[in-house]
C-alpha cells in the first residue's frame, strides 16, 4: 500500500501542539505573527495598493484589515492582508525554501482565528505545522520552474495545511486532504510580473493563501482529493529539480519534526528582493564605514551569483520593479545615504542623482560566488572614488538571515515604525502591545479591536 507524503506530514503536523515545542521555535512562530501583521499594515496605504483595499472592502464580514473600522469577510481579509505584504517587499522569507511562507500564512489563520474565536496556542501550532509542511515542499522543490513566482505556489499548500490543523482540531486524515487538494489548485504566477514593476504581482500572495484556505474548509467539509497529487503533478509541475524524497526530510521514526525549518526563517532589513541583500547590506557598510557620497563616486562594480544576477532590472520604470534591480537600490543607498521604506520610492528612483549614479553602476556574474547560493546571499560591491581611492565590501550572510539574525529588539523596532505607517504612533503601540497580549493568551477580539482603529488615511 503507497503511503503519501501528504500522509506522513499531515501526522507529523498533527503532532505539533505548542506546549511541546522548543522555546526558541515559539520564539519564532511568535516574532514571524508579528512582522507579518506590521508589514502588511505598511503595505495596505501604499498608493498602489490602497484603491484595491478600497474597492474589495465594502461588504461587511468578521474579519480584520488594519485600520479599516469595519469588519470584511474572511476571503477578502486573506487576499488584501496577505497581497499587503509583498507591497514593501519587507515579508518574511525560507532562503533554502525560496519562498515567504509566513506571509501567506499568518493573514489566513489570523482571519480564521477572528471568524472561530480561536486562542493563540492553537493558531501558533497550526502556524508551525503549516510552516514546516510548506518549508519542506518549497525545499524539495530545489527553485522553481524559471517562468513561475515563488508567491502563490508552495506556500498555499503551507497555508492549506496550517488552516486544516486549526479548523479540524488537528486532524490528520482532514490535513492531508488539504495538501493534496491545495496542490492541486495552487497558483502557476508569472515571474516577470513584479521584476517589470506591474502591481498584479500583488495578488499573488492573496490569491495563493485564499485557495489554501479554500482547500482546507473542502477538506473539512469532505471533499476527497486524488492521493498523490503532491508528487506526481505539483512537484513534476512547478518544480525546478523537484526531490520527492526530499518532502519527508526531517522526520523521525516516529513521525515528528526532528528539525524545524522555522527557525531558519529570515526576516528583511531592506525593502527589496531577498537576492539583492548581500549588495544591499555591503553598499551601506561601505557609506557607513567611509561616507562618501553620490559625487565621490567614479564607479561602482557589484558582483553577484548567478541567480541574484536574474534580478537585476537595468530599467525599472517605478519602486515596484526598482526593488528587483540591484542597480537602482545601490544608486538609491548612496544618493540617500539610507535604503527603507522611505527613500524607495518613484521620485528617488526618477531622481536625476540617482539616474546618473545608475549609468556608473556595472552588475557582474562572478562564478565563484555561485556556490555560496543558496546557503548564502553572496555579493561584492567594488566603489571607483573620484580621489582614486578603491574599496570594497563582501557579504555573505545579509542581516536578518538566520545565520545573521536581528535581534528581539531590532524586530520590535521594525514592527513599530512599520506599524506607524497605517496608524497613529499610539494607535501602531496599541496594535503592537494587543499582539503581544495575545500571543501569551490573551484574547483574540483585543487585536480585532486594536486594528480596526482608524488608520491616518481613513
Amino acid at each position: 500500500m503507497t503511503v503519501y507524503a501528504s500522509e506522513k506530514l499531515a501526522r507529523a503536523a498533527t503532532r505539533t501542539r505548542w506546549s511541546d515545542l522548543p522555546v526558541s521555535v515559539q520564539g519564532q512562530a511568535k516574532d514571524l505573527f508579528v512582522d507579518t501583521v506590521a508589514v502588511s499594515s505598511a503595505g495596505l496605504c501604499h498608493p498602489s495598493y490602497a484603491p484595491l483595499v478600497e474597492a474589495l472592502c465594502a461588504e461587511p464580514g468578521c474579519a480584520t484589515v488594519p485600520g479599516l473600522p469595519q469588519g470584511v469577510p474572511i476571503n477578502t481579509a486573506v487576499q488584501i492582508n496577505g497581497g499587503a505584504t509583498t507591497v514593501l517587499q519587507l515579508q518574511d522569507g525560507h532562503r533554502m525554501a525560496r519562498g515567504h511562507p509566513a506571509s501567506h500564512m499568518v493573514p489566513a489563520i489570523l482571519a480564521l482565528a477572528e471568524e472561530r474565536n480561536v486562542n493563540a496556542d492553537a493558531v501558533l501550532s497550526a502556524l508551525v505545522a503549516g510552516y514546516e509542511i510548506g518549508a519542506r515542499i518549497g525545499i524539495a522543490m530545489d527553485g522553481l520552474n524559471p517562468l513561475l513566482h515563488d508567491t502563490g505556489t508552495w506556500s498555499a499548500i503551507g497555508t492549506a495545511a496550517a488552516a486544516a490543523h486549526l479548523l479540524s482540531g488537528a486532524e490528520a486524515t482532514v490535513i492531508a486532504a488539504a495538501i493534496e487538494s491545495s496542490a492541486a489548485t495552487a497558483l502557476m504566477p508569472y515571474r516577470e510580473l513584479p521584476v517589470q514593476g506591474a502591481s498584479a504581482h500583488h495578488l499573488y500572495i492573496g490569491l495563493g493563501a485564499t485557495s489554501g484556505v479554500m482547500a482546507a474548509r473542502g477538506a473539512v467539509a469532505g471533499m476527497a482529493p486524488l492521493p498523490g497529487t503532491l508528487e506526481t503533478f505539483f512537484g513534476p509541475r512547478a518544480g525546478a529539480a523537484f526531490n520527492a524524497d526530499l518532502l519527508g526530510a526531517g522526520l523521525d521514526e516516529t513521525e515528528r519534526w526532528s528539525r524545524f525549518e522555522i527557525e531558519r526563517a529570515y526576516f528583511k532589513v531592506h525593502p527589496t528582493c531577498a537576492h539583492l541583500h548581500g549588495a544591499n547590506d555591503a553598499i551601506l557598510s561601505l557609506i557607513n564605514t567611509y561616507g562618501f557620497g553620490a559625487d565621490d563616486v567614479g564607479k561602482i562594480e557589484v558582483s553577484t551569483y548567478a541567480a541574484g544576477l536574474s534580478f537585476n532590472n537595468l530599467t525599472p520604470v517605478n519602486a515596484l520593479a526598482a526593488r528587483f534591480s540591484i542597480s537602482a537600490t545601490v544608486a538609491i543607498a548612496v544618493c540617500c545615504r539610507a535604503l527603507d521604506e522611505t527613500t524607495l520610492t518613484d521620485e528617488n528612483l526618477k531622481s536625476a542623482a540617482v539616474q546618473a549614479l545608475i549609468k556608473r553602476i556595472h552588475v557582474v556574474h562572478d562564478s565563484a560566488l555561485d556556490a555560496g547560493y543558496p546557503d548564502g546571499r553572496p555579493a561584492c560591491v567594488t566603489l571607483s572614488l573620484n580621489d582614486g581611492t578603491t574599496i570594497s565590501e563582501r557579504v555573505q550572510f545579509p542581516r536578518g538571515d538566520h545565520t545573521n539574525p536581528i535581534d528581539r529588539g531590532g524586530l520590535r523596532a521594525k514592527a513599530r515604525r512599520l506599524l506607524s505607517i497605517r496608524f497613529a504612533d499610539r494607535d501602531a503601540n496599541a496594535v503592537l502591545d494587543a499582539l503581544d497580549s495575545y500571543l501569551d493568551g490573551g484574547p483574540i477580539g483585543d487585536v480585532s479591536t486594536a486594528m480596526r482603529t482608524p488608520s491616518r488615511t481613513v
